[in-house]
């Protein structure tokens, strides 16, 4: 099998259905030796020619000449027994769906895509609590249609408890090397190719003074940019450097017409410590139509 996996008309390779002919040709009872030598080509032709090849009821031995890259390293990972020849490469990669890869890139600098009240979908980048548009008291909770009131410390610290170091981890290298890989470079440079991430940290000292248990809190992300990253670790500090509660509670739709995903708004429940009101961000809202409520999840 060398060449694009899949018909393409630039260049030269084979196709699921020629490969499940020579199956069945040479007998699905026999053993068999497929030989690869292709930088990739469609994923479904891959899959469809691996799922064949998986099905043979001989044994399937798989011999890399050259490359197999992308779809065609699927293809070799059906066999029984893989030889890599002398040179040979393999790549694999480490797929994702598309909203999954989004999601990873928002998440480097603290963002979401999240539904709002029209179902429609937005980027939503978490901050702290701005200018209040709208405030709810405990009076505005709605218990008697069995919501209740849920509290949590932040879960993305450590207990809760707020972080007194920020280590941002940026510059992704995917691929490692080893001291003899790298040998002829400089010492920075063999650092630098030697580790997955490089590091930049943001820290209040007075955090840990007050709290003697406060966590380090290590944060990975894809920013390709040290001062980029600088900034980003200083900025998750000041969200998370501070005591933070996330509350979840349904309240009628007409008070919480305001509340919208990124909005803050000021929440006043004495028996929780908010007696003079504490400024929390909506990060979630779900609609309830039926019962003309939403449940509202804010975090401050």
């Amino acid at each position: 099998m060398y060449g694009f996996v899949g018909d393409n008309y630039w260049e030269e390779g084979f196709i699921a259905r020629e490969v499940m002919a020579a199956l069945a040709e040479h007998g699905r009872e026999n053993d068999i030796t497929a030989r690869i030598n292709s930088g990739g080509g469609y994923t479904h032709e891959g899959l469809a020619i691996y799922n064949a090849l998986a099905a043979h009821k001989g044994k399937v031995r798989v011999e890399v000449d050259g490359v197999a890259l992308s779809s065609a390293s699927l293809i070799a990972m059906a066999g029984d027994e893989i030889i890599m020849k002398a040179g040979a490469i393999m790549m694999i990669h480490d797929p994702a769906t598309a909203l999954a890869a989004l999601s990873m890139i928002l998440g480097s600098v603290g963002a979401s895509i999240v539904p709002n009240a029209l179902g429609q979908f937005e980027v939503q980048r978490l901050t702290g609590p701005g200018t209040p548009v709208f405030g709810l008291t405990i009076d505005d909770i709605l218990t008697d249609q069995g919501g209740s009131i849920g509290i949590v410390a932040n879960p993305d610290t450590d207990s809760g408890l707020p972080a007194w170091r920020v280590v941002l981890r940026h510059s992704k290298v995917y691929r490692t090397h080893s001291e003899n890989e790298v040998g002829v470079c400089a010492a920075d440079r063999r650092i630098t190719l030697g580790s997955e991430y490089r590091e930049v940290r943001a820290e209040n000292a007075a955090v840990r003074t007050k709290h003697l248990l406060a966590p380090e809190l290590t944060i990975d992300t894809l920013l390709t940019n040290a001062a980029d990253a600088s900034a980003e670790a200083a900025r998750r500090l000041a969200l998370y450097g501070v005591r933070r509660d996330v509350l979840t509670f349904p309240v009628r739709r007409d008070d919480a017409v305001a509340a919208v995903l990124g909005a803050t708004g000021t929440i006043i429940m004495p028996r929780l410590g908010y007696q003079a009101g504490r400024n929390m961000v909506v990060i979630g809202r779900t609609e309830d139509p039926a019962n003309e409520r939403v449940v509202l999840t804010l975090w401050g």
